[in-house]
């Protein structure tokens, strides 16, 4: 028995539930599907069929909620978590979940991958990050266990999610970064096996570099309100070796003269990674030093 849940805005998912709806037919599983439209602003259409239950916010809540609502109201123990612009990298995909939900793993998590073929220019900010840190192999994730968790499509116990009991009040962009540390502070069991989602759902490269800074702001956030420590992230690692060698304030100098150029670089239609990390590094130095 497997609830499958997903949080949609302003996002056609019907070849989504569609699939996913084969899928799980051809399992002869007990299933139900949850979508939360979280107060889209088109209209979201989908195949209506017995086992789909479509639920609304009358108010956007943003996408972690919108988990939590989801997870409150899942009929079965075991939760499949989808982002709406990912799709199944396998006509198995179901199967083997479900070949996991009597497992004694809190967290399932199958990876994620990207399209061979690169997007048009003005997204391939987010393509080439999401190639190169977030499809990772089996055995790589599991050299990192917590923090190579990402949301787009895991399964959880749901008595588990519930019990993370993460603060409702963040809405920020990097919400992975605070489920991590949450589940790696709890103990919780966790697993990474070989069944990925295709991320589908490229924002331009303006937007995606944007979402980054927000993800560095919510670190800082986290950090700053001790709820996660001062060395969780590599980009927090990074910052304290700069303070260890008395290097912080002779990097942001340097940096500060080039923050431009490599902007102009990151929004280009060849962003360079190293110079993403600098800009990242730089960023997150210059939010600890205005404290």
């Amino acid at each position: 028995m497997i609830s499958i849940c997903i949080p949609v805005y302003n996002t056609d998912i019907t070849n989504l539930v569609v699939e996913l709806k084969k899928q799980l037919s051809a399992s002869f599983a007990v299933f139900e599907i949850l979508i939360l439209d979280d107060a889209s602003t088109i209209t979201v259409k989908l195949e209506s069929f017995p086992e789909l239950r479509l639920l609304k916010n009358e108010q956007n809540q943003g996408r972690h909620k919108s988990r939590i609502i989801l997870a409150s109201k899942a009929a079965f123990e075991n939760i499949l978590f989808l982002d709406a612009d990912v799709f199944p990298a396998s006509g198995s995909f179901i199967k083997t979940y479900l070949n996991h939900c009597a497992s004694n793993y809190d967290f399932i998590y199958g990876g994620v991958l990207y399209q061979k073929n690169p997007p048009e220019d003005n997204k391939i900010l987010r393509w080439k990050y999401g190639r190169q840190h977030e499809s990772r192999s089996v055995a790589n994730r599991r050299k990192d266990f917590y923090q190579s968790l990402i949301s787009m499509g895991f399964m959880v116990k749901k008595e588990v999610f519930i019990n993370l009991r993460i603060d409702n009040n963040f809405n920020y962009y990097g919400q992975d970064i605070y489920i991590s540390y949450l589940i790696q502070k709890g103990n919780y069991r966790i697993t990474h096996i070989d069944n990925p989602v295709i991320h589908l759902g490229l924002e331009d490269n303006c937007k995606y570099l944007n979402k980054i800074y927000e993800s560095l702001k919510f670190t800082w956030l986290l950090e700053s309100k001790k709820l996660i420590p001062e060395d969780f992230r590599p980009v927090q690692r990074a910052v304290l070796i700069l303070e260890k060698f008395y290097l912080k304030t002779i990097f942001l100098s340097v940096m500060r003269l080039f923050k431009k150029p490599i902007e102009n670089n990151l929004l280009s239609s060849r962003p360079n990674m190293i110079l993403l990390d600098l800009n990242k590094l730089y960023f997150y130095t210059s939010l600890k030093k205005s404290i």
